[in-house]
């Protein structure tokens, strides 16, 4: 019977030894960002900080049997409504010109075919494609390899002036920085795992944006604004047309920008996710109170026609007049 004890403890000893060396070795796989994936038509498999993250859309999934066009090229605008953009590494810009079609180009194409005789083989270029009313822009051939210790390729956007406000945008990105000038688009959802958001000047009814690590920087009218982002830090400009605002940053700084004359804003503040210092402030003369609940904070101002909501662990959250 003793001996049978110790086998039995002899046994769970091995398998406990064998789940922690499983255990370090993702951890050290993960605490790399020279992320070894491949792109293809349903999704990445990403490491980061030890965990894999799946980045999936239908998109992915939609008519797979029309092809693509190779390379960047002029596309008439007409039927397109909705712009979905599969890009793995490399900035991304957005910008308005007065053409009358949607043009797209990259740049740096050399980057990423390292080893390779012919730098501009089709392989590495992007393609697109049509289906009913969307455009669907991919970073390059399916199931090539590729990394993101390199700086990718750029990604360029024009979008005709005369539509202002007609796109519907969509991003999946693995490591990118996102600008976003001088455009009117009625929707910019963009999802990432690192990379900065910038939108300067123009007008983009519902933004929103979620990132494990970047910054975020808007100075734009838009109604609606939702950012996530696990690390890093969040600076919004808002004018009178806001009305919602979602902000969360588990670790960093909240400023948001308000004009001198602001009707009212209701912020209301969420510090559950506490593992640091936080602290509120406000230039205007609001009333500050506690909501009853621990770690969450209130700040009243005018007419409270503006909602804020905001949620950080470390850092503080601060109310600017611009």
């Amino acid at each position: 019977m003793k001996k049978w004890i110790i086998i039995k403890l002899t046994s769970l000893f091995l398998v406990l030894f064998l789940l922690v060396g499983i255990m370090i070795g993702l951890l050290d796989n993960g605490s790399s960002l020279n992320i070894e994936t491949s792109s293809d038509y349903y999704g990445y498999s990403v490491p980061y900080n030890g965990a894999y993250e799946y980045v999936n859309d239908s998109y992915y999934t939609a008519s797979p049997d029309e092809p693509y066009i190779i390379g960047g090229g002029t596309i008439d605008s007409k039927s397109i409504t909705d712009i979905y953009i599969d890009w793995i590494n490399g900035n991304i810009d957005i910008l308005e010109t007065d053409d009358t079609a949607i043009s797209i180009n990259e740049d740096n194409l050399h980057t990423i075919a390292t080893g390779i005789n012919e730098n501009n083989s089709d392989s590495y270029k992007l393609r697109y494609r049509i289906i009913n009313n969307t455009l669907e822009i991919r970073y390059m051939e399916e199931h090539m390899p590729c990394s993101t210790s390199d700086s990718g390729k750029k990604l360029t956007i024009n979008l005709p002036e005369k539509e202002k406000g007609k796109f519907k945008i969509k991003t999946n990105t693995v490591k990118s920085d996102i600008l976003v000038r001088d455009v009117t688009i009625d929707e910019l959802t963009a999802t990432n795992q690192i990379g900065n958001l910038t939108v300067n000047s123009g007008k983009i009814y519902n933004l929103n944006y979620s990132a494990n690590e970047g910054s975020v920087y808007t100075n734009c009218s838009s109604s609606s604004i939702s950012v996530d982002v696990h690390r890093g830090a969040i600076d919004c400009t808002l004018d009178t047309s806001s009305k919602n605002v979602d902000l969360t940053l588990y670790d960093g700084n909240i400023n948001v920008r308000l004009p001198k004359d602001i009707s009212g804003y209701l912020a209301m503040l969420d510090f559950s996710q506490l593992h640091g210092t936080v602290g509120h402030s406000s230039e205007f003369e609001n009333t500050a109170e506690e909501s009853g609940y621990d770690y969450k904070d209130i700040l009243r101002y005018g007419d409270e026609s503006l909602y804020i909501n905001a949620a950080t662990g470390s850092g503080d959250f601060r109310i600017l007049k611009k």
